[in-house]
């Protein structure tokens, strides 16, 4: 996998100084395991924001890092995907408890279908499973 478009979307999303390739990179490769579990074993194929966290070296407790910087990350991640053809791979994180589905930032930018955030999600969320368990 080439650096140069994780390195631009840091640039462009002025999350260079917050986040490393190196961090993306293993989110990037996390989000792909994830979505190639699909349906397959109940949950496995969803991780929740605070996981992501975790692997990019992010601040929970910092909330900066919990909305702007991982939210531009995985935007920036998803955009990738869709300017590659494929389908939005953030639609694999998800808030705990009892909602899970992805949080407001991810409907914000993508859902511009006129379909209810419920609707939307699953069509993308079924998207990345059936392309990841491809490929």
């Amino acid at each position: 996998m080439t650096d140069s478009w994780i390195k631009e979307m840091l640039r462009r999303n002025r999350i260079d100084d917050r986040l490393s390739v190196n961090g993306v990179k293993k989110v990037y490769e996390e989000l792909i395991k994830i979505a190639r579990r699909g349906k397959q074993k109940s949950k496995k194929g969803i991780v929740h924001y605070d996981r992501i966290m975790k692997i990019a070296d992010l601040n929970i407790e910092d909330p900066h890092d919990r909305h702007t910087v991982l939210s531009r990350m995985l935007g920036g991640i998803s955009e990738h995907e869709r300017e590659c053809g494929r389908p939005l791979l953030s639609a694999v994180v998800v808030l705990k408890g009892d909602i899970r589905m992805p949080a407001g930032g991810f409907y914000r930018l993508f859902n511009d279908t006129g379909m209810s955030d419920t609707e939307f999600w699953i069509e993308k969320i079924n998207e990345v499973w059936n392309y990841w368990s491809k490929h």
